[in-house]
Order: C-alpha cells, then structure tokens, then sequence
C-alpha cells in the first residue's frame, strides 16, 4: 500500500490518503499520482509518503513550497 500525508507548518496533518499498490516484475517500475486540492496543497509544508510491500517498508519525508502546487 501507499499512505501519503501532508502537514502544514504546526506539524498538523491536513491531508492524508491511501492507495493500493500492484504487483511489479523484478527490474520494473510504476508512476503513481495523487491529486491534492489546491487549497490544501497551499498548506502542506512537509509530504511524508510510506510504501509497505510484502518484502519492504519505505518512508520518505518532502518539503513543500506553494510553488509546487497546481495553478
């Protein structure tokens, strides 16, 4: 599975979701994406998306500026 969630500058949580992962050969990759409505996407500061598969678990935290989000 794919958990993504956004925090604005107090560390609140203002936007969280879950996406079902599918199975990949060996060697292979997939693009995901998720769309965040611009108002929240204007006060998300930090993205932390963590992928757990049957093998592995991965975290990665991102900086958000508003520049990153959708006109």
């Amino acid at each position: 599975s794919i958990k993504v969630s956004g925090k604005d500058d107090t560390q609140s949580e203002v936007f969280n979701a879950e996406m079902a992962g599918w199975y990949l050969l060996a060697g292979n990759s997939k693009e995901y994406t998720l769309d965040i409505e611009k108002n929240s996407c204007l006060k998300i500061r930090n993205v932390r998306i963590n992928v757990d598969t049957d093998r592995l678990s991965m975290e990665k935290d991102l900086i958000i500026s508003n520049e990153m989000c959708a006109p």
